[in-house]
């Protein structure tokens, strides 16, 4: 399962204390990006969950 905060507000501290052990980070390369918006967060995401389930071989 994938969860994803908002824009403004990120993700409630209850589910930072319940799920901390989950987190997982994109990494930024660039120094001229400071952030994705959520919906460029979400299809990196999910792009890579679908890319390790098929895969890295398979096409």
């Amino acid at each position: 399962m994938l969860i994803f905060g908002r824009e403004t507000g990120g993700l409630p501290a209850e589910l930072h204390e319940r799920y901390r052990d989950r987190f997982v980070t994109m990494p930024i390369l660039s120094s001229r990006v400071r952030s994705l918006n959520l919906s460029t967060s979400v299809a990196i995401a999910v792009y890579e969950v679908l890319r390790q389930r098929r895969g890295d071989g398979e096409r």
